[in-house]
């Protein structure tokens, strides 16, 4: 599993072996031995280190969850960027932090998924998701949200399903 996460995390971030052997402070034939499940790191250290690295855990690299989302120490800062009547919303919920951020990250997937589905014809019976609908879900019910906003949401929504069909 270990193997298979590493290049994952690694062909994310866009690196080749030697470009992340490099900025990771070994040779790429460490790294090459790493990805093909020939050697795993020697330490716990360098373990936590490549972690910290891809801002993951642990546990994720070595299999034990499949989520790799780093919640204690929040590297991205995602609670940060959650607008604050949707923040006081969860939190009435009695939501812990881990779980704002595991619903925030869903909802906001979701939301991107359905302005992609707006640009897509319609099933028959398959309801049409409004700009108002995207407006409210993201941000509820306040005035100030402006066009910019709307536009800066499906260009998002058109980055994910571009990285989608790259993928594929």
């Amino acid at each position: 599993m270990f193997r298979i996460r590493l290049k994952k995390l690694r062909e994310e971030k866009k690196m080749n072996q030697r470009e992340f052997a490099a900025d990771f402070g070994v040779s790429p034939a460490t790294v090459g031995m790493w990805e093909s499940g020939a050697r795993e790191p020697r330490t716990l250290e360098q373990l936590q280190r490549l972690a910290d690295y891809f801002e993951t855990t642990v546990d994720y690299l070595l299999g034990r969850t499949d989520d790799p989302y780093d919640y204690e120490n929040d590297p991205k800062q995602l609670l940060d960027d959650i607008p604050l009547e949707q923040l006081h919303y969860y939190q009435e919920e009695g939501l812990s932090e881990k779980e704002i951020i595991k619903r925030h990250l869903a909802y906001q997937e979701s939301v991107a998924n359905e302005a992609l589905n707006e640009k897509r014809p319609a099933f028959l019976g398959e309801p049409k998701i409004s700009d108002e609908s995207i407006m409210f879900a993201l941000w509820g019910d306040t005035s100030d949200i402006t066009e910019d906003d709307l536009e800066d949401v499906k260009r998002y929504a058109a980055f994910i399903r571009e990285r989608k069909r790259r993928d594929d």
